[in-house]
């Protein structure tokens, strides 16, 4: 059984049509985002990041964030939607990975604009704020590890370091208020930035 938090949004609904699609016992646990529910600490003990969806797999004692993800894990899970040939893998993980990428944040931006934008904040502003809120989700995160993922140097940290060194730029120049002692960032990304492979890939191309 899976318990699965979710929302009436295009990012919950991925989650539960993935569960339906495999078969998967399901109990619906709805986050009401327009009462802010998703800020309660009930479900913030789920999900730090306080977004939906979330499932937690009572069979396997996993708890699974981000749609993306839990559509993968539940993919995995029961063997079906990701083919196993290697040409055909990645040509799904190719177009898997250009919707969470591209497709999601496009629609999510015009959603953004057009319905929810409060008129004293301008765009670039709701952006260097979701920036902050990422960042310090991340110092807490990094508070009890010394890498994002864990104990361990993974692919985790290395697609953080290029965007999240911009980030922090980006509101120092821009939204100086924004910023805090992220110091947990500030320890993990200094460090990564000392490592060899970094400054070599950092350096990538050379203009």
């Amino acid at each position: 059984m899976i318990d699965l938090y979710t929302w009436t949004t295009p990012n919950g609904r991925k989650a539960s049509i993935m569960l339906e699609e495999c078969g998967i016992p399901y109990n619906v646990i709805p986050v009401n985002l327009q009462k802010n529910e998703q800020y309660d600490a009930r479900f913030l003990s789920v999900n730090p990041n306080a977004k939906i969806p979330v499932i937690v797999d009572r069979e396997t004692g996993e708890t699974i964030a981000e749609s993306a993800a839990i559509v993968y894990y539940l993919a995995e899970k029961c063997g079906r939607f990701l083919p196993a040939a290697p040409r055909r893998r990645w040509e799904t993980m190719k177009w898997f990975l250009w919707q969470t990428g591209a497709v999601g944040p496009s629609i999510g931006l015009v959603y953004f604009v057009t319905r929810r934008a409060p008129e004293n904040v301008t765009i670039a502003e709701r952006f260097g704020q979701e920036t902050a809120r990422t960042l310090q989700l991340l110092d807490d995160l990094l508070a009890s590890r010394p890498y994002i993922a864990g104990d361990e140097y993974t692919i985790a940290d290395i697609m953080g370091i290029p965007w999240l060194q911009a980030g922090i730029g980006v509101l120092e120049k821009n939204w100086p208020a924004l910023v805090k002692d992220w110091r947990n960032v500030n320890r993990w990304l200094a460090e990564a930035l000392q490592r060899p492979a970094v400054v070599r890939g950092m350096a990538c191309p050379k203009v």
